[in-house]
């Protein structure tokens, strides 16, 4: 059975990517965080489960997840947003980056599912407008099998949290 995460690798990119697994294992062993084992999710297990569906008009339920609204400061020569700060990560509950990009989507196109054992992805928008559904299929989560949905677009700025071993897309 393969799981999610196999299956949307090629056999090149599989091999290294354990590799740098068990790399990251080590490091993040040593400073006590926590690796979700996410090799039980599969499509057989997902078809299996049964998925609450939570309001799109309430803040997220799924523990760990966290939505920071983000304030933009207009002035005369237009506006500026704050999108990271350090103080955030005592005060709001985020984590330091280590790797940070843009991304892009094309018209029509949908991009999911990402499913991490190891990092946690914190990600807001700068144009345009986007949907984001996230699956909590961590097994011993008190919010497992909650399905939330949030919007972020850049008139409405925010920063998402998603923990480790919660589906996203």
């Amino acid at each position: 059975m393969e799981t999610i995460k196999e299956k949307s690798r090629g056999s090149l990119r599989k091999n290294r990517a354990k590799v740098e697994y068990d790399n990251l294992v080590m490091i993040l062993t040593k400073k006590d965080q926590n690796i979700e084992d996410i090799s039980y999710v599969s499509v057989e297990w997902l078809k299996k489960q049964k998925f609450q569906l939570q309001s799109i008009y309430k803040p997220p339920t799924i523990e760990g997840v966290i939505l920071r609204e983000l304030n933009p400061i207009p002035d005369g020569r237009g506006d500026i947003i704050e999108l990271w700060s350090k103080p955030w990560v005592k005060s709001g509950n985020l984590v330091i980056p280590t790797h940070c990009y843009q991304s892009a989507t094309d018209y029509g196109v949908v991009k999911c599912w990402h499913l991490h054992s190891v990092h946690t992805d914190q990600m807001t928008v700068t144009r345009g407008k986007i949907q984001i559904v996230m699956v909590d299929v961590r097994k011993k989560s008190n919010t497992f099998g909650h399905v939330n949905s949030v919007f972020i677009s850049f008139e409405k700025p925010c920063l998402l949290k998603i923990p480790s071993g919660i589906m996203h897309g």
